[in-house]
């Protein structure tokens, strides 16, 4: 037994017909947009739009628009499911006096052994991506067990530049 999402609207905007409102068999897709936000920019996340059965920020709205837009979506595309969620303050603004603020920080940390590591462990945009926050936890463990140097969290200009290298971990196997 399958069981498929019902068909919400189409990323055009088009309500569906009663007749292709039921269970899509697919194929699927899965998105993840981030939109920010300041003083500069505004975003219509207070306002809410009816579509199909959905009732949703305009914010949704205006990205799905501009997936569109850009070619990630097409008008006609099914949409199935979409959860939205706002953040008052979801990502770091990196400033000149980021770097001094998180160093004395992640001392203060570590003074009571603990390794402020991964997505948002070190507020380190540039090194947040699923593979750094991968690599923040092997390096911080070779740090625990061989006193080992983190390159990802402390050198974020030498692995964003490097060339990709098979590299030894502390029990010598080889990985990508």
């Amino acid at each position: 037994m399958h069981l498929y999402p019902p068909l919400q609207w189409r990323g055009g905007g088009e309500v569906p017909r009663s007749s292709d409102a039921g269970a899509s068999s697919g194929p699927y897709s899965s998105f993840m947009f981030e939109v920010s936000e300041s003083k500069f920019k505004s975003v219509q996340w207070k306002t809410t739009a009816h579509l199909g059965t959905m009732e949703v920020s305009k914010v949704v709205v205006d990205t799905v628009q501009g997936a569109i837009n850009v070619g990630l979506l097409k008008p006609e595309d099914e949409i199935v499911s979409v959860f939205y969620t706002r953040l008052e303050r979801g990502y770091p603004t990196p400033t000149l006096l980021r770097d001094a603020a998180l160093e004395q920080a992640d001392q203060f940390l570590l003074e009571d052994d603990i390794y402020s590591r991964g997505r948002f462990g070190m507020w380190k945009y540039e090194v947040a991506n699923q593979d750094h926050s991968f690599s923040q936890g092997v390096e911080a463990v070779e740090r625990i067990l061989q006193s080992a140097e983190e390159l990802t969290v402390y050198h974020p200009e030498i692995v964003n530049t490097r060339e990709k290298k098979r590299r030894r971990t502390f029990n010598h196997q080889e990985e990508d």
